[in-house]
């Protein structure tokens, strides 16, 4: 994966609480070895993760984002509404956003974590 400015991670989460920052570093490690060329830049409020020389850059090519919030991470698709759910994880109502509140390392760690993150991945890397 090409590393966004260490500098600008660092700052990014450099406020938020250690137990979430470890829920944000396993899930950005989980997508590196899935999306391994995949570009990451703080995007939105959130590190965001897509596929680059993508029509609309981070968006276009968007495989997930990280939003850290409070007690949770929120792992984001902005194209989740086209993944296939087949346990129901995804929750949102929009046109095509949808999230994961993440808060243990077993819930980031589960197998159907995974299977999101391959689809997003893999959407992103047929998008035109």
């Amino acid at each position: 994966m090409s590393q966004s400015n260490d500098a600008d991670v660092a700052e990014f989460l450099g406020s938020v609480a250690p137990e979430v920052r470890a829920l944000c570093f396993e899930l950005r490690s989980i997508v590196r070895h899935i999306a391994p060329a995949a570009e990451e830049a703080i995007r939105f409020h959130a590190l965001c993760i897509f596929e680059p020389n993508r029509a609309f850059g981070a968006i276009g090519g968007n495989i997930c984002m990280l939003n850290c919030r409070g007690d949770h991470v929120r792992l984001e698709f902005i194209h989740g509404a086209a993944l296939p759910d087949p346990d129901g994880l995804l929750r949102g109502n929009g046109k095509a956003k949808r999230y994961i509140e993440l808060r243990n390392l077993v819930e980031v760690r589960r197998e159907s974590i995974r299977r999101l993150i391959a689809a997003a991945a893999a959407r992103a890397a047929n998008s035109e």
